[in-house]
């Protein structure tokens, strides 16, 4: 959101209007230059964050009402659903997966985050990340527990199904070695080190996080002890907090042929 319009809102403030006309004045700011729907909406949620960081005194009941119209939000959301479903799906086959299977013994370092991502299905951002602690679990050699994973509100540790491949013990060690290796470098930078080899290695069509989605669909093919349904079985090993989340991946397409 620009500069401008926040100068504006600072200005407005400094007359010290109701609540009601700060609602107002607000719904102005963002209407403002014919916004699309999205647009309305990240600038209330801009907004919001601004007066409460910089406007102790304005309450939440009155920051609450700082909001798109329902029509506006439903028709995000009806956007969103039909994006998902319209999305190409994602076809991937013993071939590709094999061909990610055997960087594990590269000495490349970009191979090696392809292949790490892929055997336990985390994003590139954990697997890159120091503060994220690995420990081992009794009996439980394909298993691995992170200390915190990202889009998570609390701090609890998280059981990572590895496909067996590959021991916790040395998944670990290979992780360790990773961050030290591309200690400095920006996790961008990394990250798009990693979609341009893994576009030269195994297909232009695949992306990093494309891993995370292959992985779950694989796992679930290969690794289903339980035969538990598909959506049960992604949810659980993609560590979602709601039951819909795997719909995702709904598009990833596995051939074993």
């Amino acid at each position: 959101m620009s500069k401008k319009l926040f100068n504006k809102l600072d200005l407005f403030l400094e007359k010290e209007p109701e609540d009601n006309e700060l609602v107002d004045y607000v719904s102005e700011l963002v209407m403002s230059n014919d916004p699309t729907n999205k647009t309305i909406a990240t600038r209330y949620s801009n907004i919001k964050k601004y007066l409460r960081e910089n406007y102790i005194g304005i309450s939440e009941d009155t920051l609450k009402k700082l909001k798109p119209d329902d029509k506006i939000i439903q028709s995000i959301i009806n956007s969103d659903a039909e994006k998902k479903n319209n999305k190409k799906n994602i076809h991937f086959d013993k071939d590709d997966v094999t061909k990610i299977l055997e960087l594990r013994d590269s000495s490349n370092v970009y191979d090696k985050g392809i292949y790490l991502q892929f055997i336990s299905g985390r994003r590139i951002n954990e697997i890159f990340d120091d503060d994220i602690r690995l420990t081992m679990l009794k009996n439980a050699p394909h298993k691995i527990r992170f200390s915190s994973l990202s889009k998570k509100t609390n701090d609890k540790p998280y059981v990572i199904q590895l496909i067996p491949d590959i021991t916790a013990k040395e998944y670990r060690d290979e992780i360790n070695k990773l961050r030290k290796i591309v200690s400095g470098i920006s996790l961008n930078d990394y990250n798009k080190r990693v979609n341009k080899r893994l576009k030269e290695k195994i297909g232009k069509e695949f992306t990093s996080h494309n891993l995370r989605g292959m992985y779950g669909v694989y796992l679930f093919n290969n690794h289903n002890l339980e035969d538990q349904n598909i959506n049960g079985f992604i949810s659980k090993v993609l560590n979602h907090d709601s039951t819909d989340a795997s719909l995702h991946y709904s598009n990833y397409i596995y051939n074993d042929n």
